[in-house]
């Protein structure tokens, strides 16, 4: 069916005709509604009620049903023709409506001034003329109105306009440099917005469309340029979009449209050597939603899993995805035989394995997994991440022995003075025993910032303020003299006095600015705020005296003697 809504005369029969009118008359129409963009249903009510859909351009019928005989058996029938009747009819008092009113002549030469008194064919030989020679604005041209053009599909006409701008881009070679993939960046920032558009009027199957472009015509460039990281950002977008629509109260058809396409569409080698399949696992998993979804999902993965293992690619993502698949139906032994199969193989499986074993519970479980990715992980960082997963179970199971053996390990493999507070907790009558091994372990590191602060945290817990001093003397470190100044005031002070005197005067000769100056004056208050009056008063008459060219210590120091 493809034919001008201005037509309706000449397509339907005589008889038709003349019953569509008198239905048209009788107000037989019931609802009229568009429930996606240029898809019309109607209810139109005879001898019982009919439900009738149009789908129409801007001015052509492109497709019609009516659940009546006659339309079964002619292909139009005298519901459609009060339907058509009735939408030309409104279509076009609305465009009545539309048309801007006469406004009076202000005088200024402004854009609305202009369109509204220039001749329209020489506006639109203008701006033909002038998207010749502008691409970009070509580009954004046909991004917005593609859809109103009677020519195709939609997404034969977003496809077309990708593929423009792709030929465009693209280099004899059929490689993309820097500049051109900067060219298809402002295509596809214009096919956003009109993305945005088309959601934000809910013009769901139109949005699904350019969509599905989007994604079938751009992800090929990231194998032919080494800028792909400009256009990835809009395809992460891209994938949120689609999961934003499909969280919307989408036609039946579309919804199941969408699945089909996202199963289908999945399968194709280059999503795979791009990673973006994974996206497209995303999208499965929100649309996986009954029980005939989940076995077809499930099959597929499993599918997948060997596919992926046979070509040696990294199984992690398509893991990940089935464990939220099987957790999503509450399949906890296979998720159990997974986790023992793969777990170990990539850091973001075993990450959510612990997750998943803490969430139930399941101490036994997230200990197993902890210790075997002990065994394996050289990174520093995710061996503390074990440990500290290794002192949640101890704390769990109430195992005073391994709360002591994991808050030490955690304390040497951070510093962290809280990890040695928990251990020395836990150890009671038996901690001297516990600090002194600790303290071995640390004497035996090379020298770091990490030893110097464990060094000290363990000198302070035991009352060893000589050596924690000594200490503060060869490493010379300001912020570990801030950290440990009040324990020695009150039995060292004139040493404390010296150290900041020393130090902070070094400091002033290797720093300048605004951002030092308020540094040695919130140092000074934290010394007034220990009991260090004295100290902080020497500090200040020291350094008015020996900087007065620095405007802004001097406003610094100032403001310590002013009234809050």
């Amino acid at each position: 069916m493809n034919f001008l809504l201005a037509d309706i005369e000449r397509v339907f029969p005589e008889t038709d005709l003349l019953r569509s009118e008198l239905l048209l008359d009788e107000n037989r129409i019931l609802r009229l509604e568009e429930i996606d963009k240029h898809l019309w249903v109607a209810a139109v009510e005879t001898d019982r009620l009919y439900e009738v859909e149009v789908k129409i351009t801007p001015r052509k019928v492109t497709a019609a049903s009516c659940d009546c005989a006659a339309f079964r058996e002619k292909g139009v029938c005298e519901h459609l023709g009060a339907v058509l009747l009735r939408l030309r009819r409104q279509l076009t008092d609305k465009s009545l409506q539309q048309a801007p009113p006469p406004k009076q002549k202000t005088g200024k030469l402004t854009i609305a001034t202009i369109l509204e008194q220039v001749e329209q064919q020489e506006l639109l030989d203008f701006l033909k003329a002038y998207a010749r020679h502008n691409r970009h604005f070509t580009i954004a041209i046909k991004a917005r109105f593609a859809s109103e053009v009677d020519a195709g599909s939609d997404g034969e006409k977003y496809a077309e306009l990708l593929d423009s701008a792709i030929s465009d881009a693209r280099r004899p070679d059929r490689t993309f440099t820097r500049r051109g993939i900067q060219k298809i960046e402002k295509v596809l920032a214009n096919l956003h917005q009109r993305l945005d558009e088309l959601l934000a009027k809910q013009w769901y199957a139109e949005a699904f469309e350019l969509a599905q472009r989007m994604v079938e015509k751009v992800t090929p460039v990231l194998r032919k340029t080494e800028h792909g990281e400009l256009i990835q950002p809009h395809l992460t977008h891209l994938f949120k979009l689609l999961k934003r629509l499909l969280d919307l109260p989408l036609p039946p058809d579309l919804a199941d449209r969408a699945w089909e396409y996202c199963l289908e569409e999945s399968k194709k080698l280059v999503y795979r050597n791009t990673t973006i399949d994974k996206y497209f696992f995303s999208l499965l998993l929100q649309m996986a939603n009954n029980e005939s979804r989940f076995t077809i999902l499930l099959a597929y993965f499993d599918e997948l899993l060997d596919r992926y293992y046979w070509e040696k690619r990294d199984l992690s993502h398509l893991i990940l995805a089935k464990l939220d698949l099987l957790d999503k139906a509450g399949r906890l032994d296979d998720i159990d035989q997974l986790l023992h199969s793969h777990s170990l193989d990539a850091a973001d499986i075993l990450y959510f394995a612990l997750a998943k074993g803490r969430q139930e519970k399941n101490y036994r479980r997230v200990k197993q997994i902890a210790l075997q990715a002990l065994k394996r992980f050289d990174d520093p960082h995710k061996r503390l991440d074990m440990e500290k997963v290794l002192l949640e179970v101890a704390v769990a199971e109430n195992n005073t022995s391994d709360i002591i053996r994991w808050a030490s390990r955690v304390f040497l493999d951070s510093a962290d003075k809280r990890y040695l507070e928990q251990a020395k907790s836990a150890a009671g009558s038996t901690w001297p025993q516990v600090r002194l091994s600790i303290l071995q372990e640390i004497c035996d590191w090379p020298e770091s910032a990490r030893k110097q602060a464990a060094l000290a945290h363990c000198y302070a817990d035991a009352q060893q303020l000589d050596l924690l001093l000594d200490l503060l003397r060869r490493n010379r470190s300001l912020v570990l003299l801030q950290e440990f100044d009040h324990l020695l005031l009150p039995g060292y002070a004139a040493e404390v006095k010296l150290m900041y005197k020393e130090w902070l005067h070094l400091y002033l000769k290797d720093h300048l600015g605004r951002k030092t100056s308020r540094n040695i004056r919130q140092l000074i208050e934290h010394v007034i705020a220990i009991g260090g009056t004295e100290i902080a008063n020497m500090l200040v008459e020291e350094f008015t005296k020996a900087y007065p060219e620095r405007h802004t210590l001097i406003e610094e120091l100032y403001s310590l003697s002013q009234p809050e």
